[in-house]
């Protein structure tokens, strides 16, 4: 017995499952992130995301695919109940490419869907663009920008309000595995850059400026995205590309919370920003006044900034429902045919002078949950 109580003891199973896991910890600790971590990554100019991230600007199509377009093909749903149908146009769109003029009888129908949303921003700087070693090289310089006080829409424009004003659906022309089934509380999507314009004008607004998107866009933050330097929070306050997505498009990068739309989803459906403003990113990409350049930020003036001259392409901000994480990072900006149509879902919002001197008011600053 004295002889065996001098042998060593073997561990017991519960230290060895304790010491198993601090070297697991020690281990993960030293290591670079996992894969797993990937999505909350913004990657460098040389990098690319399977998604909808880097587009060519002003030339009317986007690099959306893992293949670099919309390939229908990668389009296989787990649960075909979730695919949408195709939608029949139930009539010929003939474009409108002047100022609509309608009635002010309309025009009242039209604002009492509309203007009771709008909200007032209130004069004020901020740094547009992103930092050296962060975002594309059309989104640097980084620079100050300081804007007048303006009025937003609160969310896109529906196409309930589209079609009390203009008595068209452009979303009825989408064909294929992309294009969301009609509904009235959905954000007007699938028009051009001309019939936004259009539109806005013919309800006494006007398109915001780039600058304007994005100001409102941040609501005073300083981060990647609005809500934060990472994506956790992301699904709370938009519909990007998330785990309902891959329902669809199996190879594309996600991130990794679900959003509870597969595809285009009723706006509002979202926690709003810090002002109070929703959709801003996300859902649909949104038309702005401006013309793109990629250069552009390389001579822009400080104050009101509007955009070039002239240009090929129109600016468009905020990303969609299949947006990568490079997509919907608020300084993320890109340029299409004022006259395309876009799969990926085109929308927007329209922007207003103040009507009184501005008070933030229902856009107060407020804390994120």
């Amino acid at each position: 017995m004295a002889a065996y109580l001098k042998e060593p003891m073997p561990p017991s199973p519960f230290r060895w499952f304790s010491r198993s896991v601090s070297a697991l910890a020690l281990i993960a600790f030293l290591s670079p992130a996992p894969a797993v971590g990937a999505w909350m990554k913004v990657k460098t100019d040389d990098e690319k995301f399977h998604g909808e991230d880097s587009g060519k600007a002003g030339r009317g199509f986007f690099s959306d695919g893992p293949d670099g377009s919309i390939d229908t093909s990668e389009v296989d749903w787990a649960d075909p109940s979730l695919k949408p149908a195709t939608p029949s146009p139930s009539a010929t769109l003939v474009p409108r490419t002047d100022t609509l003029a309608i009635s002010k009888k309309d025009r009242a129908r039209v604002q009492k869907l509309t203007a009771s949303r709008m909200l007032d921003l209130k004069a004020g700087c901020f740094q547009m663009g992103s930092p050296d070693g962060s975002g594309s090289q059309s989104e640097r310089p980084q620079h100050e920008v300081c804007l007048d006080a303006f009025r937003l829409d609160q969310t896109p424009v529906t196409q309930e309000a589209y079609q009390a004003a203009i008595g068209e659906a452009p979303w009825l022309l989408c064909e294929g595995a992309t294009c969301t089934p009609p509904s009235p509380k959905h954000p007007a999507w699938f028009v051009t850059w001309t019939e936004a314009d259009a539109y806005c004008k013919a309800v006494g607004k006007r398109l915001p400026t780039e600058a304007e998107f994005e100001y409102a866009a941040r609501a005073g933050s300083t981060t990647i995205w609005p809500w934060g330097d990472t994506l956790f929070m992301g699904c709370k306050f938009a519909n990007i590309a998330d785990l309902a997505l891959r329902k669809a498009f199996r190879k594309w990068v996600v991130a990794n919370c679900d959003d509870g739309a597969a595809l285009v989803a009723d706006v509002g459906s979202y926690k709003a920003n810090a002002w109070g403003l929703q959709d801003m990113t996300g859902n649909v990409w949104q038309w702005t006044a401006d013309w793109f350049s990629p250069t552009y930020y390389q001579t822009s003036p400080k104050d009101n900034p509007k955009g070039p001259a002239s240009g090929t392409g129109r600016t468009m901000r905020g990303g969609s429902w299949m947006g990568s994480p490079e997509a919907i990072r608020s300084s993320f900006r890109d340029g299409f045919a004022p006259e395309g149509r876009y799969p990926g879902s085109i929308g927007f919002r329209c922007a207003s002078e103040p009507s009184k001197p501005a008070v933030q008011g229902s856009a107060k600053p407020k804390k994120l949950k």
